[in-house]
C-alpha cells in the first residue's frame, strides 16, 4: 500500500501490508483473507495498493481489450476503457459521497444504443448471461467522485440463474457477477460495503425463523447441505469469515464511524432476526374458525430482535455524529404491492394480502417492527436510511418522523414491485403513515405521478447517489436516483431528487440544549440524571457545543452533559430551553 498510485521506486519497493495463504475446502474456491495496516490515516489521504500472487503482480486485468471479453463471453468489457489500474481507497472525509447498488443479475439480454434510442438484444444467445446490463454501464462512475460503494440485497443472485450443484457453479456465478471487468474495477478503485438478501443465501423471501429451519431440518423439499453451503459461502465473502457456522444466526450488524468522527454508516439485518411471518398458529392447533389472529399488525412482532434493537437504540443516543446513513431495513412504509400472481392480493382493496410472499418479504410487513425503528430513528435529526432488494428507485419521507427513506436497484433486473393505489407525492401507506414521495424510477412510471418513460429512455437499471457534509454549520444531504449510463450533470431520474438539511429531518422536540463551550473536538452525551442516554453531539475546534434537540425532554430540565475527546472528560448539569418554532414568513 502507498500514498501514490506510481511509487518513485516502483511497487515492488514497497512495504507488504498484509498476506495471508489461499485456501480452497469443501464451501471455499481460493479464497485468501488478508488484514491490512494501513500505511497513513484515510482521514488524510488517498491510498493505493497492489495484489501479488506467488510474487507476480496480478493487480491488473488483462481481461479487458482482449477476446476474453465480448459478445458469447457474457463479459461486456467496455468499461473501465483499460485494465491497468491499481486498487484506489479514496480519502474518507467530508463530503461523504456512497453509491447504492442492489439486484445485480448476470442474466439476460444486454441493452444498447442505436438511432432510435435504447434497444435490448441477445437474450437467448450472444447475451444470454452477461456481467453488466448494458453497453456503457458506468463509464461516469469517476464523475461522481464517490468513496463508498454499498452492495446492498441481492449482491450476485445466487440461485437466480440456476441453484449452483457445487462449490465450483456457486463461485462461477459471483464470478461473473461481482468479479466481472466492470464490477473488479468498482471494487478496487472505492471503498465497499457488501450487505447480502435473501437470493444470496439460496432460497427467495425467507427470513427468521424460517432461515433457520431451512439450514437444520431436512424433508422441506430444500437440501439443506445446500443450504448450509451457500449459507457459509456468503458469510465468508461479505465478512472475510474463515470459519462460518451454517446453523447460528449471525449477529452481523454493525456501524463504521468515519475517521473523523464526524459520519457513521450503519449496517443492519431485518431478515435472520424477524420473527415469523406465520399468521395462522390458531388454525395448526385445529381451531379452524380462528385464522389470522395473529397478523402482521400484531404489536409483539419484532423487525430486527431484541438485541440488535437495543444495539440500534443505544447507538442512535449516544453517537456524536451529526449525519448517520443506515442499510439493511428493506422498506419500512408498505408503498409496494404483493407478488404479481398472487390472486389475494389482485383482489385486496390495497393490493396487499399479508401472506403473500412478497409483501411478507418487505420490513413494513412487521407493522409494530417498523413503527418502533421509525419511532427510534426520529428521536433525533440527520438520519437517513436506504436499502435495495424492490427493484425500485425511490426518494421518499415519512412527515411524522421526519425521516427520510430511499430505495434504489435493480441492476441486470426487472421485477419492480408495484406501486398501492393513491400512490403519489402526497400520499399515506397502506398501515396510514403519511409520506412524501421526491423520486420514483420505476420499470412503468417516471415519476412520483405515475407518467411512462419516453420511447427513447434507457431501461430504469439505477443506482443511488448519496452526499453527506457534516461540516455545514446545519450539516446537508443530498440523494438522486441515477440510471447506471449517466453522467452526473443529468438530470436525476425518477422526476425530482432530495437536497436537504439535518434540521429538516427526525421530529421536531420541544427541549434544545447548546450554545455553550466544553473541550475541544469531542463527543458531547446527553444523560437523563438517572443515567438514561438521550442524544449526542460533536463539539467543534475551538469547543463549541451546537445546539440539538433532545426527545421526550421537557424544557427546564436538568440534563447531564458529559464531553470526552479521549483524553480527558468535562460533565456538568445543564438545563434545557424551549425549542421556538420558525419563523413564517
Amino acid at each position: 500500500m502507498s500514498d501514490s498510485p506510481q511509487p518513485v521506486d516502483g511497487w515492488a519497493a514497497v512495504p507488504v501490508a498484509g498476506k495471508a495463504e489461499i485456501v480452497s475446502n469443501d464451501w471455499r474456491r481460493n479464497t485468501a483473507v488478508l488484514n491490512v495496516k494501513l500505511p497513513d490515516n484515510p482521514a488524510d489521504k488517498t491510498l493505493y495498493y497492489t495484489i501479488w500472487k506467488d510474487g507476480v503482480d496480478v493487480t491488473a486485468d488483462p481481461r479487458i481489450g482482449s477476446d476474453l471479453v465480448g459478445p458469447g463471453t457474457g463479459l461486456v468489457g467496455d468499461v473501465p476503457a483499460s485494465g491497468d489500474y491499481v486498487g484506489r481507497l479514496p480519502q474518507l472525509k467530508a463530503p461523504y459521497r456512497m453509491c447504492g447498488l442492489s439486484c445485480h443479475a448476470i442474466t439476460s439480454g444486454l441493452q444498447v444504443r442505436d438511432d432510435s434510442g435504447y434497444r435490448i438484444i441477445g437474450g437467448g444467445d450472444q447475451w444470454q448471461f452477461r456481467d453488466q446490463p448494458s453497453v456503457e454501464s458506468y463509464k461516469h462512475l469517476d464523475e461522481y467522485k464517490f468513496q463508498i460503494m454499498l452492495w446492498e440485497d441481492d449482491v450476485w443472485y445466487m440461485e437466480l440463474v440456476l441453484y449452483p450443484p457445487s462449490t465450483d457453479d456457486a463461485y462461477k456465478i459471483v464470478t461473473q457477477s461481482i468479479c466481472g471487468p466492470t464490477s473488479r474495477w468498482q471494487m478496487m478503485r472505492h471503498w465497499n460495503v457488501i450487505n447480502p438478501g435473501d437470493h444470496d443465501y439460496g432460497m427467495d423471501d425467507v427470513k427468521g425463523p424460517e432461515q433457520l429451519v431451512i439450514r437444520s431440518v431436512d424433508g422441506l423439499g430444500q437440501d439443506i447441505t445446500y443450504m448450509q453451503r451457500n449459507f457459509k459461502i456468503v458469510h465468508h465473502l461479505t465478512t472475510g469469515a474463515e470459519k462460518v457456522d451454517p446453523l447460528a444466526n449471525p449477529k452481523k450488524w454493525r456501524a463504521w464511524k468515519m475517521p473523523n468522527q464526524d459520519f457513521t454508516f450503519v449496517i443492519l439485518d431485518s431478515r435472520l432476526w424477524r420473527s415469523s411471518q406465520d399468521t395462522d398458529m390458531w388454525d395448526d392447533s385445529g381451531w379452524e374458525n380462528f385464522k389470522s389472529l395473529y397478523d402482521r399488525t400484531d404489536p409483539t412482532r419484532s423487525l430486527l430482535g431484541e438485541e440488535q434493537f437495543a444495539w440500534l437504540q443505544q447507538l442512535v443516543t449516544t453517537d456524536a455524529s451529526r449525519l448517520i446513513c443506515l442499510t439493511g431495513i428493506n422498506g419500512m412504509h408498505t408503498v409496494w404491492t404483493g407478488g404479481a400472481g398472487d390472486f389475494e392480493s389482485g383482489l385486496h382493496p390495497m393490493k396487499f394480502n399479508q401472506r403473500d410472499r412478497v409483501t411478507a418479504d418487505y420490513a413494513g410487513w412487521v407493522k409494530a417492527g417498523s413503527d418502533r425503528v421509525l419511532e427510534l430513528l426520529g428521536s433525533r435529526d440527520g438520519i437517513v436510511t436506504v436499502y435495495g432488494d424492490v427493484h425500485n428507485g425511490c426518494i421518499m419521507k415519512n412527515t411524522q418522523h421526519g425521516i427520510i427513506e430511499c430505495s434504489f436497484g435493480p441492476i441486470g433486473r426487472s421485477g419492480g414491485r408495484g406501486v398501492i393505489p393513491g400512490f403519489g407525492p402526497k400520499m399515506k401507506d397502506v398501515d396510514g403513515r403519511d409520506v412524501e414521495v421526491y423520486s420514483l424510477y420505476h420499470k412503468t412510471h417516471a415519476d412520483p405521478e405515475l407518467n411512462p418513460h419516453g420511447k427513447s429512455d434507457p431501461f430504469y437499471w439505477n443506482f443511488l447517489e448519496m452526499e453527506f457534509d457534516p461540516t455545514q454549520a446545519d450539516p446537508t444531504i443530498a440523494l438522486r436516483v441515477r440510471n447506471l449510463i449517466d453522467s452526473p450533470k443529468e438530470t436525476p431520474r425518477g422526476g425530482g431528487s432530495l437536497e436537504t438539511t439535518a434540521a429538516k429531518t427526525g421530529r421536531r422536540p420541544i427541549a434544545v440544549t447548546g450554545g455553550y463551550k466544553t473541550l475541544a473536538n469531542a463527543d458531547v452525551r446527553y444523560l437523563t440524571l438517572n443515567g438514561r442516554p438521550i442524544r449526542a453531539t460533536r463539539s467543534a475546534a475551538d469547543g463549541s457545543v451546537p445546539a440539538v434537540g433532545l426527545a421526550d425532554v421537557t424544557p427546564g430540565a436538568r440534563v447531564l452533559m458529559v464531553a470526552t475527546n479521549g483524553q480527558e472528560t468535562e460533565s456538568k448539569i445543564v438545563t434545557t430551553a424551549y425549542n421556538r418554532p420558525p419563523m413564517v414568513r
